[in-house]
């Protein structure tokens, strides 16, 4: 069993992360690792660069994102290609819908997700709306979990996560508590914004920049923990093991890291690269895309190159234009 981060972030969380999906591809490579995740704030804009990197890499790709709302939010990573589509449909409404909510909004696209969530009100909200517990790994612990869940094996569903970081140790007990109450599996994820330690000067400034502050008056909770480093994975499996120690739950540790071993199994997500995904056309009915495509074409046509009125084309250029739009049509 190796530990997977799935809490990671490039500069792709602009203005917050400091390192490019190939630095932490390549240092992930650098440090063991067989699997990583990239999961940037509320986009995908560099997913394409990392599935690249990761596969130079030698390393199992786990795109996904954090997506939030308000106060609110929770990591998605798709499992399969369905939940890649899901994922990109509730970053677009998050990003498009001035009423966007978030529980809603995963209940509804909740299709091929592993969904990991932090707060326990939110994870209640969830398993209230419709969003079912993953299904852990195979543990004393959760074999009543397992029975409730063994018919959608494979799937994904509700995790509550542990970063496996000092600063969560006096909330620690009562978000497992909260877990077993609500039958929601909980996981570890690690946190990785930084390369280095000495980065998070840089990741402070970047922060200050976005809130229009002064560095000075930042309060320290604003920036992430400075041993939020891409460690190796023997490193991540410590802090874990510490945190729920020190928690006063230490036997909770392994269960924390045999679900990150059991999610990361589950995910394998094949995007094709390089091939074009043409969206589907609405045709009316008993048309056929070619006939369509020539119908709008002459529309267009005519729009653009009347012969009369105050701004009719030149023949030259309705000439030009209709060689260029005849070979088509054959």
């Amino acid at each position: 069993m190796t530990f997977t981060p799935l809490r990671v972030r490039s500069h792709g969380s602009l203005l917050a992360g400091v390192a490019s999906p190939e630095a932490l591809c390549e240092r992930a490579a650098e440090r063991g690792y067989k699997a990583l995740a990239l999961t940037d704030r509320d986009n995908l804009y560099l997913a394409v660069r990392f599935l690249r990197a990761a596969a130079g890499a030698g390393l199992a790709a786990l795109p996904g994102a954090e997506v939030t709302a308000s106060r609110s939010r929770a990591l998605l990573l798709p499992f399969d290609r369905r939940g890649w589509s899901s994922l990109c449909a509730i970053l677009t409404a998050r990003h498009l819908d001035p009423k966007f909510d978030l529980v809603r909004s995963i209940a509804e696209l909740q299709a091929g997700l592993h969904v990991i969530v932090e707060s326990p009100a939110l994870a209640a909200a969830l398993v209230a709306a419709g969003v079912p517990p993953a299904i852990a790994a195979a543990d004393e612990h959760t074999k009543t979990l397992r029975r409730v869940s063994a018919r959608r094996a494979g799937s994904g569903g509700l995790w509550l996560g542990v970063r496996g970081l000092a600063a969560e140790r006096p909330q620690l007990r009562a978000r497992l508590a909260a877990a077993w109450k609500l039958a929601v599996p909980a996981i570890a994820t690690g946190d990785v914004w930084l390369l280095e330690t000495r980065d998070h000067e840089t990741h402070r400034v970047a922060v200050t920049a976005a809130a229009g502050e002064l560095l000075e008056r930042m309060p320290a909770a604003s920036f992430c923990a400075r041993d939020a480093v891409l460690g190796a994975p023997a490193e991540w499996e410590r802090r874990v093991r510490a945190t729920c120690a020190a928690a006063g739950c230490g036997d909770a540790a392994e269960l924390l890291l045999a679900n990150n071993a059991s999610l990361v199994a589950r995910s394998r997500v094949q995007i094709e690269m390089g091939t074009p995904i043409f969206p589907r056309a609405t045709l009316p009915e008993g048309v056929g895309g070619p006939q369509q495509l020539r119908r709008l074409s002459q529309d267009g046509f005519a729009r653009r190159y009347a012969a009369t009125g105050p701004r009719r084309a030149r023949p030259s250029a309705r000439r030009e234009a209709r060689q260029r739009l005849t070979p088509s049509w054959r």
